[in-house]
């Protein structure tokens, strides 16, 4: 089910997040990147273990992590990627799947 009428924040345990990934998980997170995927790793810094735990995916694999928690807000992409303030406390978390967008 899609729906435009929620945020990422309302999805919950329902939603599968999918993180168009570098093919080493966390991108430019640890240097300089401010993407898609770099923005996830920055509100969600639990995700940031991946990258220690996980090595370069292949074109045919995906990295499921679940539990993690959203600790931030964040406005803009890129160079306009700017800090909005505490994510809401959430009860259950989405389950994200990351996979390389080759």
């Amino acid at each position: 089910v899609v729906s435009t009428q929620s945020t990422r924040s309302d999805a919950g345990h329902t939603a599968l997040e999918v993180d168009f990934a570098n093919r080493w998980i966390g991108g430019g997170v640890l240097n300089c990147g401010a993407v898609q995927e770099e923005i996830l790793f920055s509100v969600n810094p639990e995700l940031l273990v991946t990258i220690f735990l996980c090595g370069m995916m292949e074109a045919h694999e995906a990295i499921v992590i679940t539990g993690t928690e959203q600790f931030s807000l964040s406005t803009g992409y890129s160079r306009s990627l700017q800090f909005a303030g505490d994510a809401p406390l959430l009860t259950t978390t989405p389950t994200h799947v990351a996979m390389d967008a080759v």
